[in-house]
């Protein structure tokens, strides 16, 4: 039963018919705006998207074939985002067009929409948004515009623009008054203010009491009552509505709710309507429409289009039959004729456009090698729309197109292979056809440089933490053997130590100088807890980003929605609420940047009440624009990691955009430094604009100045110079785990995720999906080398040794300088050098840049075992030493002398020899097993002592010896000593030999006298 209005109001009442389709395209898409021309015949401009159709025809049935796409710039490229149309009451065929100003700002059309040209000199060309494009009433050639804080006037139909007057904030409506033209009013989010004066000075008129989340959407000029400004509010806090503010009457400020709506655009049917339509939301979000029935707007009437049609209707209004009426939903385009209704979609038939790729096609491969680039099938104007797809290849066997579905969206990819191709230059095509798209067919020129093998980057690659098992095992133990989650964010410390943010653990953990692993922060269980408290007793989900600050860091706690600060040892929340938080930045200031992924921003949060400000992308927005320009008006896609450098210069890792972008402390503008656009793999090296990377996650400088990216798409980490050439330093690109101790480019990685430079030079990186930290090492650093042959028995320089033995490491670069150890136990790491058999770190009592001394534990069995060393992390290649079950050495000094006391402690010498008969005493290692077991490290004990479990015989001048004693000598580590009575020998100069489990020892010289 339809419902009874005025009858001025009837006619402007909204109802919907349908029309059949008939075509395979339809507008059955969001569409954005409307706008109907009283040309003869009228037109209808909407708008999908980006796309702008046209359509003109006497009663718009919208039969086949009836709209017409229109393109601002070349037909596949990025069209601009249309936000209001503006027509000449005069001469409707003259149309304006408002978008972004980094899009044009304002564009006119003579021809009723056909054809479009820019109007927008002395408007700015940074990105930001023109609102309130409107003429000086009664005046077409005179229009004004707000962008910003300023305001513009043409006085030319809009071919020159000037600034006539600031607003005291960011407009978002702005108005002059159809009755007064000297009044000019405009809002921001919640303030009014007015001029009186034509802009020369602003008073704030009235605060319209809205939440966070709601804002002005709408207003106009109430046509019966020139002081009463009519405005609508939506969003998502308290205050949405209509209301009445008087701008004129002292005390300028009288604000009336009239009706409370989520009330969107505001509009007079005609010059001679008494009443207003609202675009409001009806229950479930459905697209509806609120009528006033009296002028004092105390009752409304509501009208709904469909109940399957969500969000806020645009409505355009044929001014010389008010109930002819367009609305542009999220599911198309209706139309009413006469009055309430029942309401249908009404389908028009659309050629939409196939997008042509951001970026050339061109791989440069050395033999062998693939590449591979992105190709995003889809249309223009809305990305879902179905399009049939037939994609095809010319040039060769090389060239390939995958992932294609049949159908637009399709994430194709287009690969090349340069296995079994000579060097030289190929070219191929990849043609995209599809019979209801507007420029089919889509011709993609693909180019392939075949090369020689590039040089080795000069980077080692190494473990530092994990194993590649996803657990959390190993806290406070040798970090190479300890387990990570999908290790996130790292950083480097000044002392050496590198912080991983252990993402799959809900932890913080530092890999020390000394290789091992601690935790920072968290239980390791996911929750929400520990403000105020001890950083290892808090709970933390999934954490992502971290950054040193003065005194600690902030965590940027993802699960849980918070940015986490610790300071000494305190942890606390500084931020809670946004969604999505990836990476985080602190300047010297305390400002603190933050990464909102799925926001499409970076914002900043200063002070401890926590204000924040957008300093690049637009909330929810997602894309590219606005290189050159304020970053403010830049569009993200995605960023994660921040980097800032000394400069107080702001790095993005933009990630869906493929692009590592910066924003300048000096002027706030944004640029690309490394990224084509294009998501894949195209080439090694290259200039760092047209190399493509593939969801870049991480990025740091180097003290060079050098930009380390973590491409985690490609698997690799790749480095820009300062001269804008990118290179390829570790990873294949294929994904996977292998490399260790090799050149890093031949390494495998799997999606890594961030980096970290140190001061030395060495680039650390979470290897994720290996749940590892790595590092690099440039090989012009001194790496740590064991010579070959270089583990020995430390008595007698023999390349056997015996559990528990003494042994000596020699080779180059062992150790920065020389350190001994100065207790017992020895420690397993001395001055940041560590050595491992098969390993596991052992005692060490001496460094130095060429030798190392230590201890082989106990637990040692026979066979072959790697021995390595490590310093600062870094650790050399392994060398074999062989162990055997006992391997004596006796000590020696000078020239093949054996070290033994003689029985009054003096040393034996040549000119102080042992009588024949006397008991002395020699030192020797290797003697293997004991009765009584010592720790590996620890000082051997008195009481009881610990004697070798094997049998031994000692010769002098091969004759035997009685033997006291032989076992380890008390209050040292790995020393034996072995007491024998000395044979009855004439005076002279004999060797000495002990034979333990069978295996002989070398054979020093002791001097003897009868």
């Amino acid at each position: 039963m339809a419902i009874k209005l005025p009858a001025a109001l009837v006619a402007a009442a909204l109802a919907w018919t349908a029309t059949e389709a008939s075509a395979q395209i339809v507008m059955n898409q969001p569409v954005n705006l409307v706008a109907f021309l009283p040309t003869a015949p009228p037109t209808i401009l909407t708008t999908v998207g980006p796309g702008l159709f046209r359509a003109t025809n006497s009663n718009f049935q919208l039969l086949a074939g009836e709209f017409q796409t229109i393109y601002f710039r070349q037909p596949g490229t990025p069209q601009p985002q249309i936000t209001k149309f503006l027509y000449s009451p005069a001469a409707p065929q003259i149309v304006y067009a408002t978008t972004d100003t980094a899009d044009g700002g304002v564009w006119k059309s003579v021809d009723a929409g056909l054809t479009w040209a820019v109007a927008n000199k002395g408007l700015p060309t940074a990105a930001g948004l023109v609102v309130g494009l409107q003429f000086l009433p009664g005046n077409t050639a005179t229009l004004y515009c707000a962008v910003e804080r300023d305001i513009y006037q043409s006085t030319d139909s809009g071919a020159n623009w000037a600034k006539v007057s600031t607003l005291p904030a960011v407009a978002n409506q702005f108005l002059i008054s159809p009755h007064d033209t000297k009044l000019w009013v405009a809002s921001d989010e919640n303030q009014m203010r007015r001029s009186i004066d034509g802009g020369q000075n602003w008073l704030t008129s009235a605060t319209v009491s809205l939440g966070t989340g709601t804002v002005i959407t709408g207003m106009v000029a109430d046509v019966n009552n020139p002081a009463l400004i009519t405005v609508t509010a939506a969003g998502t806090g308290r205050g949405f509505g209509v209301y009445q503010v008087d701008v004129v009457n002292p005390p300028g400020n009288a604000i009336v709710l009239r009706h409370t709506a989520q009330a969107f655009q505001i509009l007079y049917p005609s010059a001679e309507s008494k009443l207003p339509i609202v675009s409001t939301l009806g229950a479930g979000g459905a697209s509806c429409y609120d009528i006033p029935v009296d002028q004092g707007m105390t009752r409304w009437v509501r009208g709904c289009i469909n109940v399957n049609s969500i969000g806020p209707p645009f409505l355009a209004i044929n001014p010389a039959n008010i109930a002819q009426t367009f609305a542009g939903t999220s599911t198309g385009l209706y139309k009413s004729e006469n009055g309430l209704g029942p309401w249908n979609t009404s389908y028009g038939t659309v050629r939409p456009t196939l997008a042509v790729p951001n970026g050339a096609y061109e791989f440069k491969l050395e033999a062998g090698r693939t590449g591979s680039l992105a190709l995003a099938l889809r249309s223009v104007e809305f990305q879902t729309w179905v399009l049939p797809l037939d994609v095809t290849t010319t040039g060769g066997s090389w060239l390939t197109v995958s992932n294609v579905t049949g159908s637009t969206p399709a994430n194709a990819t287009v690969s090349v292979s340069a296995a079994g191709l000579a060097a030289g230059n190929y070219e191929g095509t990849v043609t995209v056809r599809s019979s209801l798209a507007g420029n089919s067919p889509l011709l993609i020129p693909v180019k392939l440089t075949v090369t020689a093998p590039v040089a080795d980057p000069g980077y080692i690659i190494q473990t530092i933490a994990g194993t590649g098992a996803p657990a959390n095992t190993g806290e406070d133990g040798p970090a190479a053997q300890a387990t990570l989650s999908s290790p996130d964010s790292v950083l480097v410390e000044s002392d050496g130590s590198v912080i991983v943010v252990d993402s799959g653990n809900h932890a913080v953990k530092a890999v020390r100088p000394d290789g091992r692993l601690r935790r920072v922060a968290g239980t390791g269980l996911p929750g929400v807890s520990g403000d105020g408290g001890d950083p290892m007793l808090a709970s933390f989900r999934g954490p992502r980003g971290i950054t040193a600050a003065p005194g600690g860091y902030y965590i940027t706690d993802a699960g849980n929605r918070r940015v986490r600060r610790i300071l000494g040892s305190t942890l606390t929340t500084y931020l809670s609420g946004p969604e999505n938080l990836r990476g985080i930045a602190v300047s010297p200031s305390g400002t603190v940047y933050l990464a909102l992924a799925t926001d499409h921003v970076v914002i900043a949060v200063e002070g401890d009440v926590a204000q924040s400000r957008v300093v690049a992308g637009r909330i929810g927005v997602s894309g590219f624009r606005g290189d050159g320009g304020p970053a403010t008006g830049a569009l993200l896609s995605s960023p994660s990691e921040l980097f800032l450098d000394a400069k107080g210069d702001l790095y993005i890792a933009d990630t869906d955009n493929h692009r590592i972008r910066v924003i300048s402390a000096a002027d706030k503008t944004i640029r690309t430094v490394a990224g084509s656009g294009l998501g894949g793999f195209q080439s090694e090296t290259g200039n760092a604009l047209a190399v493509a990377l593939n969801k870049p996650t991480g990025v740091a400088l180097d003290a060079a100045g050098s930009l380390v990216i973590a491409d985690s798409g490609n698997h690799r980490i790749r480095m820009v110079a300062a001269d804008g050439q990118m290179r390829t330093i570790a990873g294949t690109g294929e994904p996977g785990f292998a490399g260790e101790g090799t050149a890093a480019a031949l390494a495998l990685l799997r999606s890594p995720s961030d980096v970290a430079v140190a001061a030395n030079g060495r680039i650390f990186f979470s290897d994720t999906q290996n749940h590892r930290v790595r590092a690099l090492t440039p090989r012009s650093s001194s790496l740590p080398a064991i010579s070959d042959g270089g583990v020995v028995s430390a008595a007698d320089g023999r390349v056997t040794l015996a559990p528990g033995g003494l042994f000596s490491v020699y080779g180059a670069n062992l150790a920065t300088g020389t350190a001994t150890a100065s207790e017992v136990p020895w420690p397993t790491s001395l001055r940041g050098v560590q050595v491992a058999m098969n390993g596991q770190p052992v005692p060490v009592y001496f460094v130095s840049p060429g030798q190392i001394n230590g201890q082989a534990p106990f637990a040692l069995g026979p066979g072959e075992v790697d021995v390595t060393v490590t310093i600062d992390g870094v650790t050399s290649s392994p060398r074999k030493a062989v162990v055997q079950s006992a391997a004596p050495g006796v000590l020696q000094y000078g020239v093949n002398r054996a070290v033994v006391q003689n029985s009054n402690g003096s040393v034996n010498a040549s000119n102080n020899p042992a009588r024949a008969g006397e008991a002395i005493t020699i030192y020797l290692t290797g003697i293997g097993a004991l009765d009584n077991a010592v720790a590996t490290g620890a000082a051997a004990p008195g009481d009881p002592l610990s004697r070798a479990s094997a049998p031994a015989r000692i010769t002098v001048g091969g004759v035997d010896a009685q033997v006291l004693f032989v076992g380890l000598t008390p209050g040292f580590v790995g020393l034996a000593q072995a007491n024998i009575v000395v044979p009855q020998l004439g005076a002279g100069e004999y060797p000495l030999e002990i034979t333990i489990g069978g295996v002989a020892s070398n054979r020093p010289v002791i001097t003897v006298r009868n």
